[in-house]
């Protein structure tokens, strides 16, 4: 079976910020200019093997860009900035996810299953002004799955086997 696809979106968000008095509005606080754009592309493959045996591979690709800035100065303090992100990428956005997952399901089982899976985390900005990358990170997971009794199952999961350091805000 094989899936693919792709979706894009952009969007321009005018925050204007006002001052909440007895549910009315007060005096603007802030104001911004944003604008955000998305590109993905992904492709999914499901093989059977055999009858026992399934292979599944995915991988998606992603392209995003922002801009941002602050119009207003409010009360003689500056928290206004006027920086372009157009043509940055979104920081913590990758541009690749990948995975790629093998399941076994011995007669022994009785409809259980042992799968194993890699995953691939993509290199990604770690800032807005994109001057710190993160390389990506790999991972492989383990997962065993033995029916006990009708709808009660036993789970095994093991998640990162290899014991990899990686990101979190990936």
């Amino acid at each position: 079976v094989l899936i693919a696809g792709a979706a894009f979106a952009q969007g321009d968000t005018d925050d204007d910020r006002f001052a909440n008095i007895s549910g009315e509005a007060g005096a603007r606080t802030n104001k911004f200019d944003q604008r955000a754009s998305n590109a993905k592309a992904y492709l999914e493959n499901q093989t059977w093997l055999s009858e026992r045996w399934t292979l599944v591979a995915g991988a998606q690709a992603l392209k995003s860009t922002r801009r941002s800035r602050d119009l207003f100065v409010a009360g003689g303090r500056d928290e206004s900035f006027d920086v372009d992100y157009s043509g940055n990428e979104i920081a913590v956005a990758p541009r690749l996810l990948a995975n790629i997952r093998a399941r076994v399901s011995p007669e022994f089982m009785r409809g259980g299953f042992v799968a194993a899976d890699f995953q691939r985390v993509g290199d990604y900005w770690e800032d807005p002004e994109n001057t710190s990358r993160y390389e990506g990170h790999s991972l492989v997971n383990a997962r065993v799955q033995f029916p006990l009794h009708r709808g009660l199952d036993i789970v095994v999961r093991g998640t990162n086997i290899m014991n990899e350091s990686y990101g979190m805000n990936a």
